[in-house]
């Protein structure tokens, strides 16, 4: 399934069953409230139920939200498809957060502002009217970048999915969290059938209800990360069912609240979420996201650009002998011609002493003891060289290898730049055995 880009969804692509109703009778409602009691309380919006909150388990999934988000007074979230700021006002109320709702049809708006104005919640609570993906972010106030983003069933209605989730993951502060309740094909369900597509598209308004795979892949591709989903197929499923049952039960009561046209088209959107969703194709999710830092994208960079490189062989090189030269009595640890660096990694080590027959001991402790020490590898090329005089050892030079040199028969030649300790100066230290 690929993310469409070619469909733009405006206001009037809205099915009107889904919403103009309900602007009518909140609108009814207000006039009565504001007229008996003047300015209403958050109490009374919680008895709206659904011409308050626009999606599946109302209240309770707002309250879910503010648990799995840990909402306070510090955080400011952005509701995308904020319908009349149901869910933006709850949850400002509950937990003193700053919420800015978009939404795509200005009747919605106009009748949340009414409700903010009438609640007193209109210094947490600010709604704008606009498409999402193309509002400018200064218009909804992202220049100052939202530590949550919320969309409570709305992201399938919005076809640039692309451009949507760019949007929401530039809009987030570095580390802030997507919360999005959502409808998805069910794992290894078939494909949708002709009658089925006709159902999403037309009635229920979905540009596009994707499997998670798909989902997960839009959202990553947008930048996020530790993208998870959570099934609400099991609570969805049969509450749509009963739903569209419960509703034509109510037929009466029904038509002489809203009338007959309301009602046929109600129970016929009621109806096919209700086949859709017993179909065993649709289900629900709840789908966390989050915005990495700058350094977790450096990192991530970082590991793509070493995924499947080799990393360089290393062999390991132990040089250590006993031959022995009796010319002048010098026992050798090397008395083989090699070369000095080898290519990858060394580590090489010598030890010079006078035999015990020529006067000294046969190894430390006697007249005289060298012993020299080479480490290199790709960012190092450094020397030791430490001398034994029978009493106390000394180091002779510590530094960077200018020049190493060795031949057959303990031959070693080694020019060393020492420590910024020495002042700069360089040490010949030749050991050989004539």
């Amino acid at each position: 399934v690929k993310m469409a880009s070619a469909v733009v969804m405006t206001e009037k692509d809205m099915p009107d069953v889904m919403y103009g109703w309900r602007v009518k009778a909140l609108d009814s409602w207000l006039a009565s409230r504001e007229s008996a009691s003047g300015r209403l309380s958050m109490e009374e919006i919680k008895s709206l139920g659904h011409l308050d909150q626009y999606h599946y388990r109302g209240l309770k999934a707002c309250d879910e939200c503010a648990s799995v988000l840990g909402l306070d007074s510090h955080c400011r979230v952005l509701d995308v498809g904020a319908g009349v700021g149901g869910p933006a006002r709850y949850l400002a109320h509950i937990s003193g957060c700053e919420v800015v709702g978009v939404e795509l049809q200005k009747a919605l708006v106009d009748a949340g502002d009414r409700l903010n104005k009438a609640t007193g919640m209109s210094h947490l609570v600010q709604l704008v009217c606009g498409d999402i993906c193309s509002t400018p972010s200064c218009d909804y106030g992202a220049e100052y970048q939202f530590t949550h983003i919320i969309s409570l069933l709305v992201i399938l209605h919005i076809p640039d999915r692309a451009s949507l989730f760019s949007k929401l993951h530039d809009s987030l502060v570095d580390g802030g969290v997507l919360f999005i309740e959502d409808m998805v094909l069910t794992p290894g369900a078939a494909p949708w059938n002709g009658e089925e597509s006709d159902l999403i598209h037309n009635t229920v308004g979905a540009a596009l209800i994707p499997s998670e795979d798909d989902y997960r892949r839009h959202l990553e591709e947008a930048g996020f990360v530790d993208v998870e989903f959570m099934s609400l197929t099991e609570e969805w499923a049969p509450w749509a069912i009963e739903r569209a049952a419960q509703y034509e039960k109510d037929e009466e009561r029904q038509v002489a609240t809203n009338g007959e046209a309301v009602f046929r088209d109600r129970t016929y959107f009621y109806n096919a979420v209700s086949k859709l969703f017993q179909s065993g194709k649709l289900g629900g999710s709840r789908i966390t996201a989050r915005r990495p830092s700058p350094w977790e994208r450096k990192l991530k960079r970082g590991l793509q650009s070493e995924a499947g490189l080799k990393l360089g062989k290393a062999e390991a090189s132990i040089i250590e002998g006993a031959a022995t030269n009796g010319a002048n009595g010098l026992q050798h640890a090397c008395d083989v011609a090699l070369p000095f660096p080898l290519a990858q990694h060394d580590n090489w080590q010598w030890h010079f002493y006078p035999r015990a027959e020529t006067g000294g001991a046969a190894g430390p402790g006697g007249e005289v003891f060298v012993a020299v020490r080479l480490w290199r590898s790709s960012s190092l090329n450094r020397a030791w060289a430490w001398l034994w005089d029978g009493k106390a050892a000394r180091t002779v030079c510590e530094g960077d290898v200018r020049h190493a040199k060795s031949s057959r028969g303990g031959h070693l030649e080694l020019q060393v730049a020492d420590a910024p300790a020495g002042g700069g100066r360089t040490f010949w230290l030749t050991v050989q055995d004539d």
